[in-house]
């Protein structure tokens, strides 16, 4: 049996049935054994089928840290990112109905997973919160079959730049960011699967990440750089935080059913419920899905070539973009989030944002970390996170992404307000908004999320329940803001918004026989359908949109929930405007659209603002 070169997504079940043929001889079977000590990676061809549940616990007596030698490398600096890791060509992996998924405390401890990582390393080089590496390798004609894909602290099944990708039959629930997430992908087919409910169950914020992340850090400080002070003080830290934590992480270990866990300030998410963007599928082009939408511009690059006689020119190119995919007869159900919205500081220049080495931002307006007039309030992650910032400003540490300075540094120090602090006439300082706590642009939840795809079709499924409670943007430190994030393109606030079906930068788009249902948005836009960014060649079909709420309407009013938690009107000020309820928006022109209005039906639109079965552009 010749396996092809390249098959497009009509033809993955083709190259499934020549998979199974060629290496059916050629079968591993993996056991709960395998991932003892940490993620099973997949680095020849052929048929790999489970032989039972597995629950991922690696290491459980390490703190969930690498010990063997194999893992003692770039990819897991951080941890262990995936149960199985795809690195290989020509693969079947057969969960063979059997269930895999994260164990509580590897999902408390390790907040950046997926039960399937797509490729040798969670990021491509370069990207991330630490060094990943400077290569990756993914999976190339590779299908993903038949069991459950459960538990997971970021993703079911996540993977960047793998080539011909068959994801059948499988159910992926009680995940926190997406279903499945792909970045750069060359023919993708996902059919007869179910995506949903998310994990409604989270008891840790991100502020407990950064904690971790930030202990690994101080670790791996050469203690012979410092003085005999600052080592007793860092140990200090080391011991207080991670204590802390421990302490932390063991209650709700030992509580977990009953929820009767300990409620650190710090660390607890009251709301139980995943607290930043959530998707059912993503797919966007190669590198992180962290900022605006893919528009032409963020797409197109600058690069210097030779012409014929050797001249040197600037020439614009489009980065590759995912092509070819299939999403058939899919279900997505019960997407829940409170997508929150962490205020940070800029640098001296009012650009970017001050981070911690992890990357997650220092959090300007916590109510944990200043007084309500402004005062910093001294406490175990904001002592680590500003003495690590010291160190690595006086000593040239290059620790992780941190990027807090003197000044926020002797603030702290200070006694004075924010405000006192920072903005004083002439200062460039900014508040930075619009952002998670890793300066991920907000943008809510979406069922499927499409950026950048050439040649997409969605055929036959059903998404329903998708809702997002968060609040309005911050108005008390942005004022009446545009745009704030550096990398936000989209006027106003969205992090509250709620939407079915998103196309950003799409073409050659064929929407047909779906089913959108109940998409609900407290204090942001609802859409079944959203264009945006310069789509083309679109064309929609027997389509049923049912429910689009928008705005939180108690007692016959709309109230808005604020920043703070207070409740405000609703108003058509920036950055939080009025809530819509919209079938399908065409929020910017499409080229060559084709909406078949006798074939849609489109009903019960309820808002506080517009509620508008088709919205369209005069173009």
């Amino acid at each position: 049996m010749t396996i092809q070169k390249h098959y497009n997504a009509n033809e993955l079940e083709q190259m499934k049935c020549d998979l199974l043929h060629k290496y059916r001889h050629c079968v591993t079977y993996i056991s709960q054994a395998d991932f003892e000590h940490g993620t099973y990676v997949i680095r020849k061809p052929g048929i790999y089928r489970l032989t039972q549940d597995i629950v991922f616990d690696p290491e459980k007596n390490n703190d969930y840290q690498p010990t063997q030698e194999q893992y003692l490398t770039p990819p897991y600096v951080l941890g262990f990112f995936a149960a199985i890791a795809i690195a290989s060509k020509n693969v079947v992996l057969d969960l063979n109905d059997h269930v895999l998924k994260q164990s509580l405390g590897h999902n408390i401890q390790q907040r950046f997973y997926a039960n399937i990582e797509l490729s040798s390393a969670p990021f491509m080089p370069g990207q991330g919160p630490g060094n990943f590496g400077n290569t990756i390798k993914a999976a190339k004609r590779c299908v993903i079959m038949d069991g459950t894909l459960g538990r997971s602290s970021h993703h079911g099944i996540h993977g960047n730049i793998p080539e011909m990708v068959l994801i059948q039959n499988l159910k992926i629930n009680t995940f926190e960011v997406a279903g499945i997430a792909i970045n750069g992908c060359d023919s993708l087919k996902i059919e007869n699967s179910k995506i949903g409910p998310v994990n409604s169950k989270v008891p840790v914020l991100g502020t407990y990440s950064a904690a971790r992340f930030a202990i690994q850090f101080a670790k791996k400080i050469p203690l012979l750089k410092l003085t005999q002070d600052e080592q007793t003080y860092l140990n200090e830290l080391i011991t207080n935080l991670q204590n802390r934590a421990n302490e932390f992480f063991n209650s709700v270990i030992a509580n977990y059913e009953t929820g009767n866990f300990d409620k650190d300030p710090i660390f607890y998410n009251k709301f139980l419920i995943p607290d930043g963007n959530m998707y059912g599928i993503l797919i966007h082009p190669k590198g992180v899905a962290i900022n605006e939408l893919v528009s032409k511009d963020i797409m197109n690059i600058n690069t210097v070539e030779e012409d014929d006689e050797g001249e040197k020119k600037i020439v614009e190119k489009e980065v590759d973009r995912p092509c070819d995919i299939i999403i058939d007869t899919v279900y997505i159900n019960e997407l829940l989030c409170r997508v929150d919205e962490i205020p940070g500081l800029s640098l001296d220049d009012g650009k970017n944002v001050q981070l911690d080495v992890s990357g997650a931002v220092y959090q300007i307006d916590n109510q944990y970390f200043i007084t309500n007039t402004g005062k910093y309030i001294p406490n175990d992650l904001t002592k680590m996170q500003l003495f690590l910032a010291e160190l690595n400003t006086k000593y040239e540490l290059h620790l992780g992404k941190s990027s807090i300075n003197n000044d926020l540094i002797n603030w702290s120090k200070s006694g004075k307000t924010v405000k006192e602090f920072f903005f004083y006439p002439g200062s460039k300082y900014k508040y930075k908004l619009d952002c998670d706590d890793m300066f991920h642009i907000n943008k809510g939840v979406f069922g499927i999320r499409a950026d950048g795809i050439r040649k997409l079709k969605i055929h036959n499924c059903k998404i329903k329940d998708i809702e997002n409670n968060g609040r309005l943007g911050n108005t008390k430190l942005g004022g009446e803001y545009k745009l704030s994030h550096d990398a936000q393109r989209i006027p106003g606030y969205h992090g509250a918004d709620s939407t079915g079906i998103n196309l950003s930068y799409c073409c050659n788009v064929k929407i047909c026989r779906n089913v959108i249902k109940n998409i609900k948005s407290s204090n942001g836009e609802s859409r079944g359908i959203r264009l945006v960014n310069d789509c083309s060649n679109v064309e929609i079909k027997i389509l049923i949109i049912n429910t689009i709420y928008a705005g939180n309407l108690y007692n016959g009013k709309y109230t808005g929930e604020d920043f703070y938690g207070v409740s405000v009107d609703y108003s058509y000020k920036y950055p939080n405007l009025i809530p819509n309820a919209i079938g399908i928006k065409e929020q910017d022109c499409v080229k060559d659209f084709r909406l078949f209005v006798s074939e849609i039906t489109i009903k019960n639109l309820l808002s506080p603002g517009c509620s508008v079965p088709i919205w369209l552009l005069t173009c």
